[in-house]
């Protein structure tokens, strides 16, 4: 568990996380609030103008410390993602990244190698007679250049196919749009020291949750804005955020929201019981009066 604690000017906010932390609640604006706030303080974002006269400056300490912004990585992943559009994005495209990744030692692979060399022949026997331009003390040539690997990912284009059909972002199912975003996530962060955080703000079907927690890299945290609940995520899990925020893996704070705000007794064993109830959004007479107080 680590607990993210993001500081505006006296304000603060704790979240404790494993893996996955469901922002669960009808206080869709102060959701966003604090994910605004993440993002900024995790990507060294300044604030506006109207932002320091009116929130002061972000800041963020995870387990009561400073963090090192270069070592995180965070990422949202939409239901309208479109793999072209996001390559057009250049340092933060999500395939970029990707890319990146996977082709990490190009610079040792053959034909990589053969084509940068054939490019050189290129540039001397035909560029050069095609392009050169002549003056009394100087002349005018254009050349490709040493094919480096970030002008060669540029090259590259996504080709999208189903029985050797092509097909193109229209003909993706909607879980397919999240999964494509979820694997190249997960290949990004695979093998790397950084810490991924990823932000869902869409629809999460059961085949995609149970995707997620299959996933199991230590460094992947999952921040999902859904008010579903699901038997397989803990109660821990989940942050209640509505006029109150409420997160269950905070035992002290549980403990005093019970005993000092809750206008009814509540034995030890009953505690899970009746947020797993509110959870599931059963109206009995006690989750009634727990809304009322949330």
């Amino acid at each position: 568990m680590d607990k993210f604690t993001i500081i505006n000017e006296n304000n603060k906010i704790n979240i404790i996380i494993d893996k996955i932390k469901i922002f669960y609640g009808k206080n869709y604006s102060l959701k966003k609030r604090i994910i605004a706030n993440l993002e900024q303080a995790l990507t060294k974002n300044s604030s506006s103008e109207y932002a320091k006269n009116t929130y002061k400056e972000i800041d963020l300490n995870i387990n009561d410390q400073k963090i090192n912004t270069s070592q995180f990585e965070i990422y949202k992943i939409t239901s309208d993602f479109d793999i072209d559009s996001d390559l057009k994005l250049g340092t933060k495209s999500l395939c970029q990244k990707y890319l990146e990744k996977k082709l990490e030692n190009l610079e040792y692979n053959d034909l990589y190698n053969t084509i940068k060399e054939l490019l050189k022949i290129f540039d001397m026997e035909y560029l050069s007679n095609n392009t050169n331009m002549q003056l009394s003390l100087s002349n005018l040539n254009f050349q490709t250049g040493d094919l480096e690997i970030k002008q060669f990912i540029k090259l590259i284009k996504p080709k999208l196919i189903e029985n050797d059909l092509e097909k193109n972002y229209f003909d993706l199912t909607y879980e397919e749009l999240i999964e494509y975003q979820l694997n190249m996530i997960y290949e990004i962060a695979k093998d790397n020291d950084k810490t991924h955080i990823i932000i869902i703000d869409t629809h999460l079907t059961k085949n995609l949750f149970n995707k997620i927690l299959n996933i199991n890299e230590a460094n992947i945290k999952f921040i999902i804005l859904q008010n579903l609940y699901n038997d397989n995520i803990k109660l821990a899990d989940y942050i209640l955020i509505n006029n109150k925020i409420l997160d269950l893996a905070d035992e002290e704070n549980i403990n005093t929201f019970i005993f000092e705000e809750l206008p009814f007794h509540l034995e030890p064993n009953e505690i899970n019981e009746i947020f797993i109830e509110y959870l599931k959004n059963n109206k009995t007479s006690k989750v009634i009066e727990l809304f009322n107080v949330l």
